[in-house]
């Protein structure tokens, strides 16, 4: 689940995303939002879903939505439109 200011909303996670509070940016692609880094060379982001099979899977049970990714957080195009604009504060449960 991850919750910002105006939004709460089911997400895919992986056994490599960091749970907790983060303070996310919006990247240079219209569609990410860099939230973390994973490591050298590796940035974990916010992005939409980018196929029917893992859209499918974010309205199946939380447990089921876990270890999906690389580690980066994956949301509906809905909720991805929802996020703010500007630096922001999320909450990765």
């Amino acid at each position: 689940m991850l919750e910002c200011p105006g939004l709460t909303a089911p997400v895919l996670i992986g056994r490599d995303t960091p749970a907790g509070n983060h303070i996310a940016r919006p990247a240079v692609a219209a569609q990410v939002v860099h939230y973390a880094d994973g490591g050298p060379g590796l940035a974990l982001a916010l992005h939409p879903v980018w196929t029917p099979e893992r859209a499918a899977l974010l309205i199946r049970p939380p447990a089921q939505r876990r270890y999906v990714t690389d580690g980066c957080v994956n949301l509906s195009p809905e909720s991805f439109s929802k996020l703010p604009k500007t630096r922001f504060r999320l909450i990765i449960k």
